[in-house]
């Protein structure tokens, strides 16, 4: 079982290490880091994510990571049918969108000259849920950052990553890892 502060953060955005919190995805035993709330709320400050406490005011942090699991695969699926050429289901955008009003809720402009920033009401572990949703958002409404959007090619991967590469064309998540396999699968069938 792989631990948050172990996972590998290569989606290169927020909204895909998101995505990315389980581990070989289309593999037999898939391996979801995100077993406990602790397990979300160590992963949140691994990426930055500010403002989240281990408390849950809405209910109990067990519940909120149920919610935040139903909105990683509702991204997923966003994601994948997107790789497919497909449009995403109503579901799926209906539960981004929801939680993103749902976030929209519980931020308020603070600061002052010469700009103002957004806070949370209060520091909890909704914050983490509210944070990805708003970046999937942009993510998923931006079509520069979604053409460069790539699923990894490794067979038994299922990770999510921005291709920044000069010719868009970079076919896994890691090349020191899936990367290699591949390469290493290839080599040994060519030589059997």
């Amino acid at each position: 079982m792989l631990d948050v502060e172990a996972l590998a953060l290569l989606g290169d955005h927020v909204a895909l290490d998101f995505v990315n919190t389980i581990e070989d995805r289309t593999g037999h035993h898939p391996d979801d880091t995100l077993r406990t709330p602790d397990d979300l709320y160590r992963w949140a400050r691994r990426v930055g994510i500010e403002d989240v406490s281990p408390e849950s005011p809405l209910g109990s942090p067990r519940d909120e990571l149920g919610r935040v699991v139903h909105l990683r695969e509702s991204v997923h699926a966003i994601l994948v049918a997107f790789d497919n050429g497909h449009a995403p289901s109503y579901m799926a955008m209906q539960v981004v969108s929801d939680t993103c009003v749902e976030a929209c809720t519980h931020r308020r402009l603070i600061g002052g000259p010469p700009s103002l920033t957004w806070a949370w009401d209060r520091p909890c572990l909704e914050n983490v849920r509210y944070h990805v949703a708003l970046e999937a958002a942009s993510l998923l409404t931006d079509p520069r950052l979604m053409a460069r959007t790539r699923l990894c090619a490794a067979e038994l991967c299922g990770w999510f990553y921005l291709d920044h590469s000069k010719n868009n064309s970079r076919r896994w998540c890691s090349m020191r890892g899936c990367g290699t396999r591949e390469k290493a699968k290839r080599r040994t069938v060519s030589h059997a």
